[in-house]
């Protein structure tokens, strides 16, 4: 959590913006223009996000799955890996509109 808020402090000085999503509903409520895209059959979609992220963050034209990384146990990197290979997934799904992220929050 401390790493959570450091990096929530850099995006703030950055200007970046973002959400913390607290609930699963957070990211379902952001305006669909703003977050979706046209997949190969012309329907509208947004990322199915199957894990709680530690941030969504809004860029140019891309938006950031993020997540901030703090432990080296090997428990907690399968967790990482299982949810930066779910981003990726998503990532492609959307021709790079999302792009997962990890933060090495020690070197915040």
């Amino acid at each position: 959590m401390k790493y959570e808020r450091k990096y929530a402090k850099y995006l703030v000085k950055n200007n970046i913006p973002f959400i913390k999503p607290i609930t699963d509903g957070c990211f379902y409520k952001i305006s669909g223009k703003l977050v979706n895209y046209e997949n190969k059959y012309k329907v509208q979609k947004r990322a199915f996000l199957q894990y709680l992220p530690d941030f969504i963050e809004f860029k140019k034209d891309n938006i950031y799955i993020t997540e901030v990384s703090g432990y080296d146990n090997p428990e907690y990197q399968l967790s990482m890996n299982r949810k930066l290979n779910h981003y990726e997934n998503e990532s492609k799904k959307s021709n790079k509109l999302y792009i997962g992220k990890k933060v090495d929050g020690k070197t915040i």
